[in-house]
């Protein structure tokens, strides 16, 4: 082998080593564009901006290590080289922590490991092998990172094959001609929000004495109040769909981006979601603009935009992390190489909150709207909200603290949305439906509110009404398809209406179906 053919050789092998040291830094963001978008896409936004980001920090480290590499080697001082190598090592530190971050192995938890005689016995040893043989250290690491090498390639490959050249449907906001070319006057409009794993229970005696709920209380002392509503499902999965279409799901399939099969009770065949008439279709067919604001279900995709307007964000950290354009993506990722998964989480889900909350504002205050519907994140996990500052909080705390502390989120979002609507003249010309998705699932011996009743909150205030109403006996959410239709027409517009309607119609529906979907889908827990 000739002197230009070694050279060629050397620089091939330097090259190979900077690329594929790229990669295992950005394991972390790798490991979302990867796995998450191959087995969990439903619940995802486009995965392009995701892979050109990431390509594109390929890239850009592969330039930055090569550029180090020569640097390290043209410069012949000794203490410019065992800078390099110690750089290298503390890389290597972040691959070892991506890889304790990506296990979610509570083991590895960094409280646990600063406690573990083991961890510190096998920390201070590593420190000592590299201190006392470092070039050996680096040499295997470097054959390491070269022997890996082929998979950063199969990655690539992988994630070319996941870009979207046609996806319809994609964006928020979509929007598009209403029937009729003049709005109607409203008989009715409606406003309502489903708060995830929102708990009957604290709405009733057995909730704890340090958590106030003043706007919920002054809402139930003007609403029709049901102590015993039930879900139409345990899940959040099989529950929203059922809400919307006013029918009972007991089963529910992600299939790519855009398909949710769904179960019907008593009915044979598993049915594509997005040919079933749903709220939004119906609402539209009465001549009147409609609008969806959520999180978890892709409700644009989903919907087949039937609502006039809708906007949706992913339960996904990453996604909802995410920028808008390529460089300030590479930036948020490069981010996520050293960020606490947990911290990131409650970041996000604190933006998430804040962006939807918005929009709901927005969309209740709109004259023009006749229907709204919002699926707030919260009270779910994770905990964003400390009721003894009255602020978001991204502090760890113990899980019923949270909950709680997100509960108090959920009234003063209510507490907002009166002060909105009020302002702009619609609190008492809108019908006004607070109600759950499930209940609390809280892990065993957590929670604090009493016996586990499987029911959730149910508040419906009506136009103009100004005095609570009991409805005792049980019944099921899914009848508020079929009331909201019948406001928006103009013809249930009071609690009386309500009342009766209900009594003709209790036997329709059966209050507990939420232990079919439960049956059915046990294996299934979704958030």
């Amino acid at each position: 082998m000739n002197d230009s053919e070694h050279s060629l050789r050397r620089q091939s092998v330097a090259w190979l080593f900077c690329f594929s040291l790229a990669n295992l830094v950005l394991l972390k963001p790798w490991h979302y564009v990867q796995i998450g978008y191959a087995f969990d896409s439903y619940y995802k936004m486009s995965p392009n901006l995701p892979i050109i980001a990431i390509m594109s920090n390929v890239l850009a480290l592969t330039l930055i290590f090569r550029i180090v590499m020569t640097i390290g080697s043209d410069w012949r001082t000794p203490w410019v080289r065992s800078l390099a190598r110690w750089g290298f090592l503390l890389l290597l530190l972040v691959l070892l922590n991506t890889f304790r971050q990506i296990s979610k192995c509570e083991a590895l938890a960094i409280g646990r490991l600063v406690l573990n005689p083991l961890a510190w016995l096998v920390g201070i040893g590593a420190v000592v092998t590299i201190i006392r043989w470092p070039r050996k250290v680096f040499v295997y690491s470097r054959t390491a990172v070269l022997v890996v090498s082929p998979l950063d390639f199969l990655a690539i490959a992988q994630a070319a094959l996941q870009v979207e050249t046609d996806a319809p449907g994609l964006k928020n906001d979509a929007t598009r001609p209403i029937i009729s070319p003049q709005f109607p006057a409203l008989p009715g409009r409606v406003v309502w929000i489903v708060f995830d794993e929102l708990d009957q229970r604290v709405l009733c005696d057995e909730r704890p004495e340090s958590l106030a709920l003043p706007e919920f209380e002054r809402l139930r002392r003007e609403s029709l109040y049901f102590p015993a509503a039930y879900p139409p499902s345990s899940e959040t999965l099989t529950s929203l769909p059922a809400l919307l279409c006013g029918r009972p799901v007991t089963n529910a399939q992600p299939c790519g981006r855009q398909t949710l099969f769904v179960d019907i009770y008593n009915e044979m065949g598993r049915l594509d979601y997005r040919s079933l008439p749903n709220i939004f279709t119906e609402a539209r067919h009465l001549g009147l603009r409609s609008a969806v604001v959520g999180h978890y279900h892709p409700y644009p995709l989903v919907l087949g935009r039937d609502a006039d307007e809708s906007f949706w964000l992913s339960r996904v950290v990453e996604d909802r992390l995410r920028a808008s354009s390529v460089l300030p993506a590479m930036l948020e990722q490069l981010r996520w190489i050293y960020s606490e998964p947990a911290m990131a989480e409650r970041r996000s889900t604190i933006e998430m909150y804040r962006a939807l909350k918005d929009r709901l504002m927005s969309a209740a205050t709109n004259q023009q709207i006749g229907l709204t519907f919002a699926h707030l994140p919260v009270p779910h996990a994770p905990g964003i909200w400390d009721p003894t500052r009255n602020d978001f909080s991204v502090r760890h705390r113990p899980g019923v603290e949270e909950y709680l502390g997100n509960v108090a989120l959920c009234d003063a979002t209510l507490c907002e949305l009166r002060q909105c609507m009020e302002a702009a003249d619609l609190w008492n010309g809108t019908m006004i439906i607070v109600t759950s998705d499930h209940w609390w699932r809280a892990p065993e011996g957590e929670s604090l509110l009493g016996p586990l009743t499987y029911q959730v909150p149910l508040l419906i205030k009506m136009q103009t009404q100004t005095e609570s109403l009991e409805y005792a006996e049980p019944c099921n959410n899914l009848q508020l398809y079929n009331l909201v239709l019948g406001n928006l027409r103009g013809e249930i517009q009071t609690p009386s209406q309500v009342v009766a309607y209900l009594d003709q119609h209790r036997e329709d529906i059966p209050f507990d179906l939420w232990k079919y979907s439960l049956a059915e889908s046990s294996a299934t827990r979704d958030e």
